[in-house]
């Protein structure tokens, strides 16, 4: 998932500043393009570790790059994680080989909150395993220790997943200042 910013209203902005060379004309801009596509990268970061996702190995966060194309005027903010897609503009995930997808409970995942394994081997470490409807229909796996029963996973048919749209809504966002960080540069330049 990327936003791209490029120079828009680039030709009421050198009509004001007609002192500035061409060259210098297009360093300012490709370095307002930079300030803004850095502001984006930033808010974009701070979105996808904040509420609801919580950041557990940093990963995505990191992912997320800008990369300047002063050829095209324009800067790239993105990343090459697939599941930022998802993020950003919401999916529906089903099981492919099993019956159901399987969430992890408390009980078989770790302190990190990553899951101990599947749910045939988190079963498989207790005396007996099985699945039970629960009163409001939801399926659930419990192991079974002696006499002491302990949920281990949840059984779920589909997720959905909300877009939350957050390149889109900064990439808007760091357009309205866009031109003013060009002009800022041309200032100090020219």
């Amino acid at each position: 998932m990327i936003a791209r910013i490029r120079a828009i209203g680039v030709s009421k902005l050198t009509a004001k500043l007609d002192r500035a060379t061409r060259g210098e004309f297009r360093k300012a801009t490709m370095h307002g393009i930079g300030v803004s596509a850095r502001q984006i990268e930033k808010r974009v970061k701070v979105r996808f570790s904040g509420q609801p996702i919580k950041v557990r190995s940093g990963h995505t966060r990191a992912s997320i790059r800008t990369e300047l194309r002063p050829a095209r005027l324009e800067a790239v903010v993105g990343s090459p994680v697939r599941h930022i897609g998802v993020l950003e503009d919401g999916a529906t995930i089903k099981p492919v080989t099993k019956k159901v997808l399987t969430i992890p409970l408390p009980a078989a995942r770790t302190k990190a909150g990553k899951s101990r394994g599947g749910a045939r081997q988190v079963g498989a470490r207790y005396e007996a395993s099985f699945w039970k409807k629960s009163k409001r229909g939801n399926l659930i796996l419990f192991g079974k220790q002696g006499r002491r029963l302990t949920p281990l996973f949840l059984g779920i048919k589909r997720v959905v997943i909300k877009g939350r749209h957050v390149f889109g809504q900064e990439a808007a966002r760091a357009g309205a200042t866009l031109v003013r960080n060009i002009e800022r540069e041309l200032r100090r330049t020219v």
